[in-house]
């Protein structure tokens, strides 16, 4: 059997590697370790026994990363045996959407020798059948009628655990200003909020437009950008300060936009009386382990005249392309 150099690369829902440490869903738990003598000087076994996983998901076509490749195995019941060199490794393992990505801390294994390791893992919780990856982040609302008006807004939110701000009891009665002042329940406010956990878009999405950022061209992409789209300057001033350090944490990031149509798979946003233009931005944001050539995407321009509605919001994604294409 060829023998592998291991170093840490991680894996992708979808079959590329992703992911970040805070994931981490499953224990690995070291059982037992012996020396082999029929093993080589040069040879090392790792067994991981996958504690947790269903009857019918045994034998199932399973991932893993090995020196920046990716293997698939099927499971010979509910483990995974890996032949090796001697040496200190990091792991990681997919079994299927159904569960938690798996990653181990440095494992340490001598020549001749077999250590056995346990996996604890955890199922990844579900809305209607489906993982879910990833928050949307703070979706806000502005409202810029031509004159003060009655406005009631309506979010019909497609994720799970939604968090609202001001109060929402089905729909948000609010009276708006030209400027953008939002009064609601006797309260100023410069825009509705939400939030609600939801799938990682990226990863459903065949992604073949978009910008590769390094971190130190976060904040002026950002600001060209919103520029040339049309945010003000209020509006792109709440964009940057909030993205622009979830951009900037990065070495290098994969940004893709989306808007209008394409945001209702989160939420149905409702108007009352009707605008005239109605614009959903959202940004995805997801740390690239490698390098990437992407062609830029075409973004579109708004038109503030009439009564003009505006979202933001967005996900940091586990998205990773497949760099090796």
């Amino acid at each position: 059997m060829k023998l592998f150099t291991i170093t840490f690369t991680l894996i992708l829902f979808g079959c590329t590697a992703n992911s970040r440490p805070l994931d981490r869903m499953a224990s690995v738990i070291k059982v037992k370790e012996y020396i082999d003598d029929s093993l080589g000087q040069d040879e090392a076994v790792y067994y991981f026994n996958f504690n947790g996983l269903e009857k019918k998901h045994r034998g199932a076509s399973t991932r893993y990363s090995l020196n920046d490749s990716e293997f698939v195995t099927n499971l010979n019941d509910k483990q995974l045996r890996v032949k090796t060199a001697p040496g200190t490794y990091k792991m990681a393992f997919y079994i299927n959407s159904n569960y938690y990505e798996v990653f181990t801390d440095s494992l340490t294994i001598d020549p001749q020798m077999v250590q056995v390791y346990r996996i604890n893992l955890s199922k990844t919780p579900k809305i209607q059948g489906k993982p879910i990856e990833r928050k949307v982040y703070k979706p806000v609302i502005y409202l810029y009628p031509k004159t003060e008006t009655e406005i009631a807004v309506t979010v019909d939110i497609h994720g799970m655990n939604p968090f609202y701000y001001p109060n929402y009891n089905d729909v948000w009665n609010v009276t708006a200003q030209p400027n953008g002042d939002i009064e609601y329940n006797g309260e100023s406010y410069n825009y509705l909020f939400w939030e609600a956990d939801d799938e990682d878009h990226l990863e459903e999405v065949n992604v073949k437009e978009g910008f590769v950022i390094p971190r130190d061209e976060a904040v002026s992409f950002l600001e060209e950008k919103l520029t040339a789209i049309g945010f003000n300057s209020e509006e792109r001033a709440d964009f940057i300060t909030f993205w622009g350090p979830k951009l900037a944490v990065n070495e290098k990031s994969l940004v893709r936009f989306e808007w209008n149509e394409t945001c209702d798979k989160f939420a149905d946003l409702t108007i009352e009386p009707k605008p005239d233009h109605i614009y959903r931005f959202y940004i995805f944001i997801s740390a690239l382990d490698g390098d990437f050539v992407l062609p830029p995407q075409v973004l579109p321009q708004f038109n503030r005249e009439g009564f003009v509605v505006l979202e933001w919001g967005g996900q940091v994604s586990n998205y990773q392309p497949n760099t090796s294409l």
